[in-house]
């Protein structure tokens, strides 16, 4: 062992390079304890993700590893006829994500293996996210200084390769969740505490305050009620097969929370379009039972940590409408990945803090609208906007909102136009926008099939908008197409339809490819139709802090 600690303490001397070369040699057993970080076990009763396996050490000790289990979602079909039939995106069929949730109170070394193969490339995403990324070994290894969601593009499956309209090979995708510790956990089997066991469904009213369920395989099926003032905790060796809503309890939304780090997965449930109402009013009168949440009159209530899987139906549902200073909802270090038509993240409200959050969506992302949109990563492949911009009105945000420090990691679409990373489409109606603030926003896709921007207001007005600090790290890649339902668009839009205006909007420090769009050259990037007008163009900050 002293031989050892001396080895290690050369190594630190030596730097990086030479750590991550020796890591692999060290006789440290892996489920060392670690100061500082918790790594969940293995989920009983569930495969791990069957292309990576992760390992977590802290980056003061490289010494001491422990294995982290790696969860896997995955699209169900291998071909795309039977994809689309179950409402999946063809274009992703035989798509797999793994992913993995650990806690962090230090800087962090995270070792990724591909399983069956070797790791030539890694690219991490948000990039200013994590440091000392390298390839030692046949396997990646990044370093996390802070919290952070961050994907690892894995042998440039993203970062080279083209993959809108189905044009590539099944892409297996993995992301790292290192979160901050999450306060005011349950005891196991503590006061006021209902443990529930795999394999049992535990009663939806409960005397007790909180709900637990113990590591292993839950499934509740669709429509688990949710009570006001009680809390549903899932840790991270647990998933739970649940749609969890209010709806037929009479829609008190008062205080609940939901949390951990653990997943809610709809993978068992039929697509909402696929529930077999014999009429079409039946059917959308109950396709809330397929949100895995839908949480009416949220008042004060909490999402957090949690892990959202293979959603059949929009994931979160977390209702406030109307601005109520006395009311904050918390939407914080979740975590959606959906493969599905409709698979829309959500998390917004008029009342809704959304923060810290990582979304890997196939319809829209986040609905921006509530008290601040903060610190969250979007991602999508087949089509969506990563933010739609439809509630961008005063009586869901009030006087001002600012949507501030989003990455846009990924823009790939198969269809149309306001699939745009930043959309309003084509239906908006009613006066939108004023007081708004886009801040520190990164699309940095290297491979976009859609422009970056599309504003297409309807009628009324959207103005009065401020955009700092953006940056679009690439124009369109594909040619300019036109067929029936695809619009490949090259430049960002701005559309005003008949009786309808778009104005006074500023973009301070707008970069497209590396240039500064300013009043002289920025038709080269925007085109316009209808009553576009005041549209202005700076080098400045416009004042709001990175």
């Amino acid at each position: 062992m002293k031989k050892t600690q001396t080895t290690i303490r050369r190594l630190l001397r030596s730097g990086w390079a030479v750590i991550v070369a020796a890591l692999a040699l060290t006789s440290i057993p892996a489920d060392a304890q670690i100061s500082g970080v918790n790594v969940y076990p293995a989920v009983p009763g569930l495969p791990a993700s069957d292309k990576y396996t992760v390992r977590v050490c802290a980056a003061s000790n490289p010494s001491a590893w422990a294995n982290a289990f790696t969860f896997k979602t995955k699209v169900p079909y291998t071909d795309s006829a039977s994809a689309n039939a179950n409402q999946y995106y063809g274009s992703l069929a035989a798509w797999s994500h793994s992913y993995v949730n650990f806690e962090m109170s230090v800087p962090v070394t995270v070792e990724i293996t591909k399983i069956g193969g070797s790791i030539t490339s890694a690219t991490v995403r948000p990039a200013r996210k994590a440091s000392n990324v390298n390839i030692s070994g046949g396997k990646a290894y990044i370093t996390l200084n802070d919290p952070c969601n961050v994907a690892v593009d894995i042998n440039n499956q993203m970062e080279t390769t083209y993959t809108g309209d189905g044009a590539a090979s099944p892409i297996h995708t993995i992301s790292i969740h290192g979160n901050p510790v999450l306060a005011n956990k349950p005891v196991f089997n503590g006061t006021g505490v209902l443990m529930v066991t795999p394999g049992t469904k535990p009663p939806a009213n409960f005397s007790q305050n909180t709900m637990y369920f113990k590591p292993g395989v839950h499934d509740l099926g669709t429509n688990f009620q949710v009570y006001a003032g009680k809390q549903y905790y899932i840790p991270g060796d647990a998933i739970v097969y649940a749609t969890f809503n209010n709806k037929d309890i009479g829609g008190n939304g008062s205080n609940i929370r939901i949390f951990g780090h653990g997943t809610i997965s709809g993978e068992r449930f039929k697509h909402w379009l696929l529930m077999g109402y014999p009429t079409q009013t039946e059917l959308e009168a109950n396709s809330y039972r397929q949100r895995p949440i839908d949480i009416e009159n949220a008042a004060n209530s909490k999402l957090e940590g949690i892990v959202i899987a293979d959603s059949a139906n929009n994931s979160i549902i977390l209702g406030s409408f109307g601005r109520n200073a006395s009311i904050t909802n918390v939407v914080s270090w979740v975590k959606v990945f959906t493969w599905r038509a409709n698979g829309d993240g959500g998390g917004c409200g008029a009342n809704n803090d959304v923060n810290h959050c990582f979304m890997r969506t196939q319809d829209d992302g986040l609905y921006v609208q509530g008290l601040r949109v903060t610190e969250n990563v979007l991602w999508t492949d087949a089509q969506g906007s990563s933010m739609r911009l439809s509630w961008m009105n005063p009586d869901l945000m009030g006087s001002s909102l600012l949507i501030d420090n989003i990455d846009v990691i990924y823009n790939r679409h198969n269809n149309w136009t306001t699939s745009c990373p930043l959309s309003l489409p084509d239906d908006a109606a009613g006066d939108r926008g004023a007081g708004v603030t886009f801040a520190n926003i990164n699309f940095s896709d290297p491979f976009p099939n859609s422009c970056a921007i599309a504003i297409h207001q309807n009628n009324g007005n959207f103005s009065g908008v401020k955009f700092e600090n953006v940056t679009i790290a690439a124009a369109v890649n594909k040619s300019y197409v036109w067929t029936p339902g695809y619009y490949y668009n090259r430049k960002n839009e701005l559309f005003a339809g008949p009786g309808a205006s778009i104005h006074d909007l500023t973009f301070y420090n707008l970069r497209i490819g590396g240039t500064l769009v300013t009043s002289a050259n920025w038709r080269d990037y925007f085109t316009t139709s209808g009553n576009v007008y005041n549209i202005n163009f700076t080098g400045g900050s416009g004042g709001t802090p990175p």
